[in-house]
């Protein structure tokens, strides 16, 4: 990378600084949980191609609302060819953000690069947002040593139980089993496809079906929107939305299910 690419103009750096002190003091004031995001960020760009952009990547701000959550610092810019694939993070964070902000610079390989600026709303976990040639995915947890990762470390996902149908107007329409875990959103944000054990896509999972229409707690790994999955030999498919691979599944309370939400004050 450039020597001159590790270097910022100083008033930007004054704006990073305040925005990350500012973002510092609200994770030490926050007695709950910390969320851990990580963002997988590809630049799609053909690397055959003259000319293709680079992108360097120098900060990451996350906020929920107006307002800011935290802001990150990358030090040295962080730079990504044509074809190229970092993960960022884990970042600890007081809140679940809803809101994403990529700063740095990009344009063809040598010093000639501009600032840019990306603004991602809603934030929506496991969902590849797309801007330009640069891709990027933010997924809660934290991926496994050595490198990038599609899919989150085992967790439990609490939510409302109801299916759909898949393969439209095929010969293979079947049921598809769907987790919602908050209120609907443009971007359909906390809803997840669930996969249980394998099974031809035209025929119902009896271990599902007994729970339709409940508030269930689902124990399983979470793989990110667009990633194939196979649901039966012969049937790999990729899903508009995160993907559960259920390990275990039990029937919960309306109360359980809205404790995060009635923690929150909401």
């Amino acid at each position: 990378m450039p020597k001159e690419g590790r270097f910022l103009p100083i008033s930007l750096l004054a704006l990073v600084s305040c925005l990350v002190l500012f973002g510092s003091s609200a994770a030490l004031a926050s007695n709950g949980p910390l969320t851990e995001v990580t963002l997988e960020v590809t630049n799609t760009a053909d690397p055959s191609l003259l000319g293709a952009p680079v992108y360097e990547i120098s900060t990451v701000s996350f906020m929920r609302g107006a307002a800011s959550v935290t802001a990150h610092s990358i030090f040295p810019a962080v730079s990504l060819s044509p074809g190229e694939t970092e993960s960022f993070g884990p970042f600890s964070l007081p809140e679940v953000p809803d809101r994403l902000a990529v700063f740095g610079r990009r344009g063809p390989p040598g010093p000639a690069r501009m600032p840019f600026a990306i603004t991602i709303r809603p934030l929506v976990f496991g969902v590849a947002h797309e801007e330009g040639s640069l891709r990027i995915v933010a997924l809660r947890g934290i991926p496994p040593e050595g490198g990038v990762s599609e899919s989150k470390p085992t967790g439990t996902w609490k939510g409302f139980l109801f299916k759909t149908l898949q393969l439209w107007c095929s010969r293979s329409e079947g049921p598809l089993y769907l987790l919602q875990t908050q209120d609907v959103t443009r971007g359909l944000e906390g809803f997840y496809v669930l996969v249980n054990e394998e099974r031809l896509p035209w025929l119902e999972d009896p271990s599902l079906e007994a729970l339709l229409h409940r508030n269930v707690s689902v124990r399983g790994s979470m793989v990110a929107a667009g990633t194939e999955v196979r649901i039966h030999e012969g049937f790999p498919t990729r899903y508009p939305l995160p993907v559960i691979h259920v390990e275990a599944i039990t029937v919960t309370t309306t109360v359980d299910r809205c404790s995060e939400f009635l923690d929150l004050g909401r």
